[in-house]
This record gives C-alpha cells, structure tokens and sequence, in this order.
C-alpha cells in the first residue's frame, strides 16, 4: 500500500542515533538536545527555542504561558488537528471555535473581526464575551497544512485587541512569512517532529520565541520546575524535555533539510502539472496558492465523490482517507462554543490526501498520477 506519509531515515539519522547510544545518553540528559535546538534555530530564525516531548506538549505550554488566569477564552479554528484545542482545554482555559477562510484555510480574520465588534465589551486593557463575561487572551492560530495566511494583518488585529498570539506551525518547519520568521508576528511559534511531518525526531516538537521571559517561563515548566541547584524547585513542573534519542535522528534529518525541502517541491509540483481530470482539484490552484505544502490534496466537487475517489484509491492500492474532522462536529465536543461554520462544513469531507512522503519516487508517483486521471 502506498501511504500519505512516511519518515525518510537513511544514513545520516542512524550515524546520529548511534552515537547516542554508545553514549548512553539516551533519556533528557545529554548534549543531542542541545545540537539539535541550535540547528533548529539555524533555520527557523527564533531567539529562542526548548526542544520538547510534543508538538501538543509545546501547544499545552505556550497557551499555558499566555494566559493568565486559567478561565480565559483562547480562540482556534475548529479544522485542525484535536491538540490544538485539547491543549487549550488541558491547561483550563475556554475555546471559542471559528470558521476558515476560503483564501488559506487557516481562521477567518473577517470573522473574527466581526465577533470582536459585535460580540465583546472593553473592560481596561481586555475584551470580554458579551456571552460569558470571560476575558479573550490568546488566538491560536493554525498553518493548516503549512498554508501561510496574513500574517502582518492578525499581528495587527492582535495588537488591537490586546490579544496572544500561539502559532500552530505543527507541520510547517522552516516556513517563514515576507522572508521573516514566523517569531516575528507571533508570541509563541510551536512546531511537531512527529514521525509524519516533513522533518521528522521521531518525535518531539519546539516552542520558539523572542520573548525571554516566555523562555525562561516554558524552560521552568518543562524541566519539573526545577533550579540550577540539584533538586531545589521554584514550582511544580512536568517532564517535557525531549529525550536525546529523538535530538539525535533529528540531527541526522536536519541535515538533509535542503534534500528533503527539494523534493517536497518536486512532488508537488509534479502533481500540480500531471493532474489533468476535470472531476478533480488540486489544492493548491483551488487556493491559488504557492505555498509548500506539508500533504498535497485534491478537491472534489462534492462528498459523494471524494468518498467514491478514497474507495476507488484504496482499491488501487493508494492508501488514503477523509482528513480532519472538524472539532465541532466531533460528539464529545459539541459542548464547546463556536460560530457559524460555513466554509469549513463545506469543504472538509471534499478534500482528500495524496501520498506525499518525501521519498516518495517518481515511478510511483507516476502511478498515483494515472489512477487520478482515469477516475470518472
């Protein structure tokens, strides 16, 4: 079967994770943690980065970090991956759900704008729900598969409203916005190397930042609360350090970032040009987008038929699905507060995933090219 997404782990991770091991340096304590954040910072441009267990673990710290007081309302797009706001509801704080734009799928600023007119009250410094009298403190906002929206205009919506902003850049490693990095429009900057991200520790994620005492505060946090003196402790803590086993394969994948960067590129652009069925959509020119993509999708005109397209797929034995689910629409979940939906209930069973690994060879991609063009 042919899969949406697989690790690329060749010499160069396993050199480095085999030093780790003859090292012995294979939980938190080590030097691989320390490489590899500042070969993180090499490239995402950060003043500061922690390496951490998770992506979600970055998100949980970040939004924790940002909010003051816990019963605070932090505001995300309902179409993301559940971290996103299982780590608003873990640190005690309120999600309020938006819709998506139909211009990037990340939030919808214009909806946002009108719920911050129309819907809140000035008290001070901050905004409150007219609804719940809570106060409004962080936006946590999305790069829905590494799609980079306006960013100068939520720093500035931001800064109007007296808002956080926590950037869900999970699968969006090295991206930056007008050629600046992403800790430039943003409080905290957070990124996932899963196994399934274009670059990958295994694991792990990052919390990057220029602001100190953010650092400081995540740095405290995620090492038990501990001091610089053996034991002592300033509060209680977690342990979110990443191990030094993950550091090391994340070393080794660093090191072929430009290789990996190159053919991510080349494969989207392979899909964009050799699609040519009228039933089908590729992502990027639906968008109109030049984005690099963490996954390439297509577009299909209706549900029914990217329902037909995943089975036929599957049965040629291309291994794809629905993508998220939106939050809103999960059971559990229907409790949280959101606003209207539109696009997002129009859209998100329509897109399908493509395969889209970064070893990903031409032969094969030329196959998944021909099932897609004599789909009817």
């Amino acid at each position: 079967m042919i899969k949406i997404l697989e690790p690329s782990i060749g010499f160069n991770e396993k050199k480095e994770v085999l030093k780790a091991l003859e090292k012995k340096e294979i939980s938190t304590f080590g030097n691989f943690s320390k490489v590899f954040t500042k070969k993180v910072q090499k490239i995402n441009k950060s003043v500061f980065n922690i390496a951490l267990t998770s992506g979600s673990v970055a998100l949980y710290l970040a939004n924790k970090i940002c909010v003051a007081d816990d019963n605070n309302i932090i505001i995300a797009p309902s179409y993301t991956f559940i971290a996103t706001i299982s780590s608003i509801v873990n640190m005690g704080a309120t999600p309020w759900l938006f819709d998506i734009s139909s211009k990037n799928l990340c939030i919808d600023i214009d909806q946002l704008e009108k719920f911050m007119k129309h819907k809140t009250f000035k008290k001070k410094n901050y905004y409150f729900s007219k609804k719940t009298n809570q106060k409004i403190s962080v936006i946590n906002l999305v790069l829905t598969f590494s799609i980079i929206p306006d960013l100068q205009r939520i720093k500035k919506f931001a800064k109007k409203y007296n808002l956080k902003v926590v950037i869900d850049a999970a699968c969006a490693f090295g991206s930056k916005f007008n050629n600046k990095p992403l800790t430039d429009f943003a409080d905290i900057v957070v990124y996932s190397f899963n196994g399934n991200k274009s670059f990958t520790a295994g694991g792990g994620g990052m919390l990057s930042t220029n602001n100190k005492r953010y650092f400081d505060k995540a740095s405290l946090l995620a090492n038990n609360g501990k001091s610089d003196l053996l034991y002592n402790y300033k509060e209680f803590g977690y342990n979110f350090k990443i191990t030094n086993l993950h550091a090391a394969l994340g070393i080794g994948q660093l090191k072929n970032y430009n290789k990996i960067l190159k053919s991510k590129r080349k494969i989207q652009n392979l899909y964009e040009d050799r699609i040519i069925n009228k039933e089908i959509t590729f992502l990027s020119k639906y968008l109109n987008s030049k984005h690099d993509f963490w996954i390439n999708f297509i577009i299909l005109e209706s549900v029914k038929k990217a329902n037909k397209i995943i089975k036929y797929l599957n049965h040629k034995n291309i291994k794809t699905y629905l993508f998220w689910k939106p939050i809103h629409l999960q059971k559990f979940a229907h409790q949280i507060k959101k606003e209207k939906m539109n696009f997002t209930n129009s859209i998100w069973n329509r897109l399908v995933p493509l395969p889209s690994s970064s070893n990903l060879n031409k032969k094969t991609q030329d196959y998944v090219i021909k099932q897609l063009n004599d789909f009817k």
